[in-house]
């Protein structure tokens, strides 16, 4: 089974953000239906969808998908929910997260939205009891500085 906590344009997750920097950056190129981003951007794919993702280039004439993602922000976010999507295998996905991330959504600037709190001491029972609550089985993101 593959984990990836994915959505499309027509979800109330899908930011106006995302639109400019994503789906319209990718249209002409790939339907728009079958874009998707992954938040948090940690997936676990199965043996299948990996391969699936694989195979693409020879389901395409040999093109590489990738170059169409250059300008894309955050492009890891993008191509492997959209490479499952064009591969037939999205709905297959569990669509749900292993990896525990909290954002800070009231951010002004979108980029400091693109950057999971720290859980600096913060580290306890508590903490991972928590997590494994949500079904998650790790978390990010732990800085410790010098």
């Amino acid at each position: 089974r593959s984990y990836v906590n994915c959505y499309g344009r027509n979800s109330s997750r899908c930011t106006r953000f995302d639109e400019h920097n994503c789906w319209d950056i990718l249209r002409g190129i790939i339907p728009g239906e079958a874009i998707y981003k992954a938040l948090p951007g940690w997936c676990f794919l199965s043996r299948k969808h990996a391969q699936g993702i694989i195979d693409i280039p020879s389901q395409l004439g040999g093109l590489n998908l990738w170059p169409a993602f250059e300008r894309v922000w955050a492009p890891e976010e993008v191509f492997i929910p959209t490479a499952l999507s064009l591969s037939g295998n999205i709905d297959e996905v569990s669509r749900r997260a292993l990896t525990h991330s909290r954002w800070d959504e009231r951010a002004s600037d979108h980029k400091d939205r693109a950057r999971p709190f720290a859980y600096d001491g913060c580290f306890d029972d508590e903490l991972v009891s928590r997590v494994r609550r949500n079904g998650c089985l790790f978390f990010e993101k732990d800085e410790k500085t010098d």
